[in-house]
């Protein structure tokens, strides 16, 4: 595995502020996808919500992740958690409408 991207999978999650600025610094699609596909979803929404932010995110990896949140995981939640994941849906739909508008302009990356 590549040292940033187990340097995000490993943090300890103690300052959570500081993991979108590490997926910021990802220099390439491949290091989003292996950040991606070692990625534990139970983890939180945070560091998804940065890859689908990130200038290098691809079409294919934004569409993969976006099937990856189903609504099969709000089975392990209790309600305040079921919300969380709820807003976080909708944050990255938002995200991926601003993508799609991007794509219209070719500015998405391919």
């Amino acid at each position: 595995m590549r040292e940033d991207v187990a340097a995000i999978i490993g943090d300890d999650c103690s300052e959570h502020d500081k993991l979108p600025n590490l997926v910021a610094a990802l220099p390439d699609e491949s290091a989003l996808w292996e950040l991606m596909s070692q990625y534990n979803w139970d983890d939180g929404f945070i560091i998804p919500l940065a890859v689908s932010s990130h200038p290098r995110c691809d079409r294919a990896l934004a569409l993969r992740m976006f099937w990856e949140l189903d609504d099969s995981a709000q089975l392990h939640y209790g309600l305040e958690e079921v919300a969380d994941h709820e807003m976080y849906a909708k944050d990255l739909c938002r995200s991926h409408e601003t993508r799609s508008t991007r794509v219209r302009g070719r500015v998405f990356a391919t």
